[in-house]
């Protein structure tokens, strides 16, 4: 744990803050070198499979989110230059594959931001819900 003292105009205000462990900090590292997905990442830093199948257990925790501020926000900022080079690129070649590294990037901003990559949603056959329906009441 790191304590700070920070003076906030006539007051002390002490700061505490968790120090990542050394599988959190491998965690930073393999976001930092693009070193797969948030499972391979987890896999690399020695987290079971529990873990690799919920990685927001790891990447949602507050110090993580802290350490990997930088990275989300030098994204953004490469994502804003790319975004700004494809109005003098439309209807060159280089304006494709602009707009694949734009896709990535947002993909990956949101990623990391703990935000959903894709908006789907899974509905049951009318047979299967007519089975559960069943089950909930029968358990009534």
């Amino acid at each position: 744990m790191v304590v700070t003292l920070i003076k906030k105009g006539s007051n002390v205000v002490v700061e505490k803050k968790k120090q990542l462990s050394p599988r959190e900090i491998t965690v930073v590292r393999g976001v930092k070198m693009g070193a797969g997905s948030k499972a391979e990442i987890l896999k690399k830093a020695g987290y079971g499979k529990s873990t690799q199948r919920k990685p927001a257990r790891v990447f949602d925790k507050p110090e993580i989110q802290e350490a990997i501020a930088p990275i989300i926000d030098r994204l953004v900022r490469h994502r804003d230059r790319a975004l700004e080079r494809m109005e003098a690129l439309v209807g060159k070649a280089g304006y494709t594959s602009l707009s694949i590294t734009v896709a990535n990037m947002n993909k990956d901003i949101e990623l990391l931001s703990g935000r959903p990559t894709a908006r789907e949603e899974y509905v049951l056959p009318p047979e299967e819900q007519a089975k559960i329906d069943k089950l909930l009441e029968l358990n009534k």
